[in-house]
């Protein structure tokens, strides 16, 4: 959660820091203008911001103007440089207001020493996986990717013989799905339902 704004005039807006790449995994074109990029995605990178459709229709009434706007949520002028398109909302299925690179804002926010030390643990990952690579496969290279990336930790034998497991964005959520991936299931259960009394 950010804080956009000073004094009365502030208020809370639900904020994201993706990699540059984040988008562009997903599949997802902007409704305006464009996104940042991998090279801008950096440290000292240009402090950008894409906003939600939903935040552009509620904060800027829809402006096509906003293009170039600034944001400030307490670490300068952030510039609105897109627009997600609509119902958009990342791999959480939650209510996101704007994306801010990530390289570029958590410096800012936390420093950079989670650069160069492997005991920092506030990522999520998420992955294409090739479709010509087996589940299986790809576990035991994470796993072994995972295992060499903290033999070099203090409390590497803290954690045991941690494994990696793949699955997709939707199972991964487990029995605490949010609301809006219960109610399209139930809205597919519906159409089905539907689809069958048709059919008769």
């Amino acid at each position: 959660t950010v804080t956009v704004g000073e004094g009365l005039e502030a208020v809370e807006r639900a904020g994201v820091d993706v990699t540059g790449s984040f988008f562009t995994l997903l599949g997802v074109r902007p409704a305006l203008r464009r996104f940042f990029t991998e090279e801008e995605d950096r440290v000292g990178g240009p402090q950008q911001v894409v906003l939600s459709w939903q935040a552009w229709q509620r904060d800027f009434a829809g402006a096509p103007d906003v293009l170039g706007r600034t944001i400030d949520f307490g670490y300068g002028a952030w510039e609105v440089i897109g627009v997600a398109p609509p119902n958009f909302t990342g791999v959480d299925l939650a209510a996101v207001d704007l994306w801010l690179p990530f390289h570029v804002v958590v410096p800012l926010t936390m420093g950079t020493e989670w650069l160069e030390h492997r005991g920092w643990q506030f990522f999520e990952t998420v992955a294409r996986l090739d479709p010509d690579v087996a589940v299986a496969a790809a576990e035991a290279e994470a796993t072994s990717l995972y295992t060499a990336g903290r033999a070099d930790r203090e409390f590497a034998n803290d954690e045991g013989n941690p494994t990696v497991l793949l699955s997709s964005v939707l199972s991964a959520r487990g029995p605490e799905a949010p609301a809006e991936s219960i109610v399209a299931r139930l809205l597919l259960i519906v159409s089905a339902i539907v689809l069958i009394i048709a059919s008769l």
